[in-house]
């Protein structure tokens, strides 16, 4: 198989200033903190097709299939655990992660020249089968959508506002250089107001080069 061709690099104030644009473009930007509505932006802004209840195998939570009409698939028992009643906070996060990180694909990639078939469904075992040339673009592509999908769900006006909000008077935003109780307290803070997981609120957290105790804070 042929090596694939490097894909374009992104730098994350790139991504930042593509999805400010596109959320505004879209109608859907607020300054205020907010969550995002990603199944809005696919479908109407995008104009993407989704199913929200593919059969896919047991590792895959969603991929995209580009056609004339990008279709999103989603993996029906995410959608359903998602969706289902008592469902927790951090499965409704992963769900609207996999919508956010397909969007990314969308947005990033879909006009990129080489794209193996089945790029999108890859796990990391399976780069195995690629040569190293292909696998390394297949990792870059991967690792930028997950860098939209942040943005997305995200934005950092939205992000940096909620947490100047909630750390008014003290001094902890940026760094973040208090007890680990103040870490949890904005992680849970940020994944309730925008509607993701705990994980992801902490990665966000980290991009804005903020550590708790223990992560590299000085």
């Amino acid at each position: 198989m042929a090596a694939a061709a490097r894909p374009r690099w992104y730098t994350w104030r790139e991504v930042e200033h593509l999805s400010e644009d596109l959320l505004r473009r879209a109608g859907a930007w607020s300054d205020e903190p907010a969550a995002t509505d990603i199944e809005s932006l696919l479908e109407l802004h995008l104009g993407v097709r989704v199913d929200y209840a593919a059969d896919t195998d047991p590792d895959v939570l969603g991929y995209t299939e580009f056609r004339a009409t990008p279709e999103v698939k989603v993996a029906q028992w995410l959608t359903e655990a998602a969706s289902g009643p008592g469902a927790s906070p951090g499965i409704l996060g992963r769900w609207r992660a996999t919508l956010a990180h397909e969007a990314g694909h969308i947005i990033l990639h879909a006009g990129a020249r080489t794209r193996p078939r089945a790029w999108a469904k890859l796990t990391g075992a399976m780069l195995e089968d690629f040569d190293p040339g292909e696998a390394a673009a297949l990792r870059t592509i991967e690792y930028q959508a997950n860098m939209m999908m942040v943005a997305l769900l995200m934005p950092e006006r939205r992000v940096v506002r909620c947490l100047l909000g909630m750390t008014e008077g003290r001094e902890v935003f940026p760094p973040l250089a208090g007890e680990d109780g103040v870490a949890l307290e904005l992680e849970l803070g940020l994944a309730r107001t925008f509607s993701v997981s705990r994980e992801m609120a902490r990665i966000r957290m980290a991009a804005l080069g903020m550590r708790k105790r223990g992560d590299g804070a000085r």
